[in-house]
């Protein structure tokens, strides 16, 4: 999470239920009075010194050692985090067969946004769309940003519109910025000669 503006996910740690936060160290944001550590490129905060220790633990973990031991490590980070046990789980699956230990990030966009996609069944939710877009006035973060599992995965759809109901409630022009743009941009992703597109047909 980038520290330009106060996020649907900031505004679910501070109004809501989102136990923690990953944030980028460059954050700007208003961290007194919740427990903080700092590692490397990254801030990690939750609202107890009991909670933070063990999102400290899955992030180190996550961080070094063998593909599958990062993997497990990824899925507690998540849960701890707030996100769904799914896409949680299904994070993991795409880390322990190899997925995170190549420091190719496109690679890796590509690769989920292209197993979110064949795992969709119905139409793809714009609320879900994991990438900063970009209007005329800037960069804007996404709603939530965990992977998720599918594009219409009913567990993050929840989570997705709690969280963004939050959003227009405390920042509304940013949070429907977000809206129309992704309305207006597919989601469009490439590597090594082949590319995936996600049209969101709904909000």
């Amino acid at each position: 999470m980038s520290g330009r503006s106060r996020t649907a996910e900031w505004w679910a740690f501070a109004r809501g239920p989102k136990p923690a936060l990953r944030l980028s160290a460059s954050n700007s944001l208003p961290l007194e009075g919740y427990a903080i550590a700092r590692r490397g490129p990254f801030v990690l905060v939750a609202r107890d010194e009991a909670h933070l220790r063990r999102v400290v633990a899955a992030h180190d973990r996550e961080q070094a050692g063998a593909p599958a031991e990062r993997a497990a490590a990824a899925e507690e980070l998540g849960l701890l985090l707030g996100f769904p046990a799914c896409c949680c789980a299904w994070f993991r699956a795409h880390m322990a067969e190899g997925f995170g230990s190549r420091p190719d990030e496109g690679a890796e966009a590509f690769t989920l946004t292209r197993a979110a996609l064949a795992n969709t069944a119905g139409a793809c939710s714009g609320r879900l769309h994991p990438f900063e877009v970009d209007d005329a006035d800037g960069a804007i973060a996404p709603v939530v940003s965990h992977f998720p599992c599918a594009f219409d995965c009913a567990a993050s759809l929840d989570l997705a519109g709690r969280w963004f109901d939050l959003w227009r409630r405390y920042e509304p022009q940013t949070a429907d910025r977000r809206r129309r743009a992704v309305a207006r941009h597919p989601l469009r992703r490439h590597h090594a000669g082949d590319s995936v597109e996600v049209t969101f047909a709904r909000w």
